[in-house]
């Protein structure tokens, strides 16, 4: 069936630390790991062109369909479960649990990324907590990460993301809506046309492009940066020292909201009480209420 070039290094009964050493004392058992695929008559043989997949240590219980192919494993990767032309995806140590569904491939994933579930052809990903330096394309909707998830790139029309707190310097690229962040998210970059998103607490030095209008900002959210035309944004409390471009109107702000600037025709903006050095640029500041 063209299964060839798989790596599988031994599974000890007991986690020794010199695992890596030549002199392991342990008993050694099967893997199960197992490489499964259907034929037209549907007679369950070996996976066909299941090629070049490696394993660490200590990685057992791993299930793969037809076609997978230059998968990497790290030690300790265990009950993962692969469909049909899965390729390219590289786990780190402690990876556990993940199910892909066809068609998965090019994934990065680092240590301790456990209980991830992939759709068809990229949709629909769930993702533990640490998973950083993922590359996404277009419409990667309804995805969910845990906390610490950082230096993600996201393509257009990326949107009904839900992240973790500490998930930072993530990139969007445009189109990107309905994305909701945990706390202390700070340094993410969206590109033209990020709507409805909503940020927790302490999120800080974000930065918007033009059109990124209706996001919602918890407590404490300083330093984010905005474009032209960025409006019907609301902050909570303390939101210190945000700048925006041009025609931003509409938007709202608690109290103790400082050191923030306007430029042209920024009107019909909304602050709360102990408002102090609010800069509009020029006397484009009509209708605008403190």
């Amino acid at each position: 069936g063209g299964c060839l070039g798989n790596s599988i290094k031994p599974y000890y009964d007991n986690n020794v630390s010199d695992y890596n050493s030549n002199g392991i004392n342990g008993t050694q058992y099967l893997n199960n790991i197992v490489f499964n695929g259907f034929y037209a008559s549907e007679e369950p043989r070996l996976g066909y062109h299941c090629l070049n997949n490696s394993f660490g240590y200590n990685s057992l219980n791993n299930t793969f369909g037809d076609n997978c192919r230059n998968n990497t494993f790290g030690n300790f990767c265990d009950d993962n479960t692969f469909g049909s032309t899965c390729y390219g995806n590289t786990f780190g140590e402690n990876c556990n649990s993940n199910t892909f569904v066809d068609h998965c491939f090019d994934n990065t994933f680092g240590e301790e990324c456990n209980s991830n579930t992939f759709g068809y052809n990229g949709f629909g990903h769930t993702f533990g907590r640490s998973c950083s330096g993922n590359t996404f394309a277009n419409n990667c909707n309804s995805n969910t990460f845990g906390k610490g998830c950082g230096q993600n790139t996201f393509g257009t029309k990326c949107y009904g993301n839900t992240f973790g707190n500490y998930c930072n310097s993530n990139k969007f690229v445009s189109n990107c809506t309905k994305n909701i962040f945990g706390n202390d998210c700070s340094e993410n970059i969206f590109g033209d046309g990020c709507d409805s998103n909503i940020f927790g607490n302490t999120c800080k030095s974000n930065t918007f492009g033009t059109g990124c209008y209706s996001n919602i900002f918890r407590n404490a959210c300083l330093r984010n940066a905005f474009g032209d035309k960025c409006y019907t944004n609301i902050f909570g409390n303390y939101g210190l020292d945000q700048t925006f471009g041009n025609n931003c109107y509409g938007n709202t702000f608690g109290n103790y909201c400082s050191d923030n600037t306007f430029g042209n025709y920024c009107i019909q903006n909304t602050f709360g009480n102990n408002v102090q050095h609010i800069e509009f640029v020029k006397n484009y500041m009509d209708y605008n209420t403190i």
